[in-house]
């Protein structure tokens, strides 16, 4: 599934459109950026913290913090934001 994603840590904030996917007990974000290579990130599922749904401008996110870098998921299509929840068992 391809969604919106914001990347914060203590010095930047970057934006990009990734598509996610969940590999066992790892969520698999694959970034492209242009010409260079495509940025691959595995996040493994138990070191997610401060999982949290909320409302963005009126879209569903879900934002969680890993090792002090912190995720926003942005609702991009149907059923992206609802697909997350899900397997992050997030209700």
């Amino acid at each position: 599934m391809n969604t919106y994603v914001n990347i914060l840590t203590a010095t930047h904030s970057d934006y990009y459109f990734a598509q996610l996917q969940f590999d066992a007990d790892t969520l698999v974000l694959k970034i492209d950026q242009g010409f260079k290579r495509a940025l691959k990130k595995k996040i493994p599922l138990e070191f997610v913290e401060n999982l949290q749904a909320d409302f963005y401008l009126g879209a569903k996110t879900v934002r969680f913090t890993v090792n002090e870098t912190q995720y926003t998921f942005f609702e991009f299509g149907e059923s992206v934001i609802d697909y997350l929840q899900e397997k992050l068992m997030l209700n």
